[in-house]
């Protein structure tokens, strides 16, 4: 009767190990990571929502040099003024394990939406900061 308890214990344990699936990088990881990660061929566009609400889309492309697959990905976009000094700084994801992971030498365009951007960002491309990031 213990061995059956056991068991179930343990099949119960291993299914919940998989269902957490793997867990998100130290600060440590994700700086050393980030160095295998660019971002490049930036482009933006700007449109009106239903409400009349200006949105802006961010569009680049990610490279994963690395050698692990990237299953979730946020960055934190940094938007700068004329005088280079940052006027907005704003988290967006980048890969959510739900939609496609960014296998090891992929690479893919990504869109980020940004709403109410300030009036002096200097229209040039925000710079990107890894802020969490999850390996497979």
């Amino acid at each position: 009767m213990q061995r059956t308890y056991f068991r179930a214990g343990l099949l119960a344990w291993a299914l919940l190990a998989a269902a957490c699936g793997p867990q998100p990088a130290s600060r440590e990881q994700i700086a050393a990571y980030s160095e295998k990660i660019t971002f490049s061929d930036f482009t933006a566009e700007a449109a009106e929502n239903i409400a009349g609400h200006t949105i802006y889309q961010i569009g680049a492309q990610v490279r994963n040099q690395g050698n692990r697959t990237i299953a979730e990905m946020d960055v934190v976009a940094a938007f700068r003024d004329d005088d280079r000094q940052v006027v907005l700084k704003e988290a967006a994801p980048v890969v959510r394990r739900t939609h496609m992971p960014l296998k090891a030498g992929e690479s893919r365009r990504v869109e980020l939406r940004f709403e109410s951007l300030p009036k002096s960002w200097n229209r040039h491309a925000p710079e990107l900061q890894v802020t969490r990031l999850v390996l497979e």
